[in-house]
Parts: structure tokens; sequence; C-alpha cells
């Protein structure tokens, strides 16, 4: 069984879309702080030819993952540049 159940995900979800901008920027340095290979594999896409407005998205599924991760209560390890790395096509 998964670490993530899907009541914490869809819990995630709700937290993430009742947020304000300035909570979104306010987990986004969470997220900086614990996880910033994360955050890095979402920020260089813009370098890869991802709009602005495409970018929303990832960043959304970056914001709901990393909020499901706290609310599952378990400790997680910090995921290496290797892990992170964006897959070339």
């Amino acid at each position: 069984m998964g670490r993530i159940t899907l009541a914490v995900l869809g819990r995630a979800v709700l937290d993430v879309e009742g947020m304000s901008q300035a909570q979104k920027v306010q987990l986004a340095d969470e997220v900086f702080a614990q996880q910033p290979n994360l955050l890095a594999a979402i920020l260089v896409l813009p370098r890869m030819g991802v709009s602005a407005e495409q970018l929303e998205v990832p960043l959304h599924i970056l914001l709901v993952s990393f909020q499901a991760m706290k609310r599952s209560g378990h400790v997680w390890p910090r995921i290496s540049e290797a892990l992170s790395a964006p897959i070339q096509i």
C-alpha cells in the first residue's frame, strides 16, 4: 500500500485549491526548503519551451503532491538531483 492514500490526496487537492496566492507562495517556499530539487525540476521547464501558462499545471501538481506528502505523516527523504532530473525525450 502506498504512503499517500486517496483520502489524503483528495484533502490535499482541496487544501491547495482553497489557498490564496500568498499561501501558495508560502507552500512553494516549504517545498524549496524541504525538497529543492523537486521545485527546481519544475522551474527549469520554461528553459525547455514551456510557457508561463503551461507551467501552472506542473506547479499545481507539485503543490498538491507536496501537501499530500505533508498530510500523510510520513517522513520523506530529500529527493536527489539525479532522481528529479527531467526525462529527455
